[in-house]
């Protein structure tokens, strides 16, 4: 079984920050990481994750959660 995050992020500049250290965090748990955005029409961004199943995605994810303006899906196959 793979997984990944899919993370949404509705205003990066007021939340950018503290994903990041979310994620630097949890850095062992990532596989590969993708960020897009579209830097000169939109403030929203997309965070592409490959997680580790062993490591600690369930607490990396309600982090994640509890900052306003983010939202994360987690996909299984």
């Amino acid at each position: 079984m793979r997984q990944f995050l899919l993370i949404k992020i509705e205003r990066r500049e007021n939340t950018a920050f503290e994903v990041q250290r979310i994620l630097t965090t949890y850095g062992e748990s990532i596989r590969v990481r993708l960020g897009l955005h579209e830097q000169e029409t939109s403030s929203e961004g997309i965070i592409f994750l490959e997680v580790d199943p062993k490591g600690a995605i369930i607490e990396m994810l309600q982090k994640l959660e509890n900052l306003s303006g983010v939202t994360v899906k987690l996909i299984e196959i």
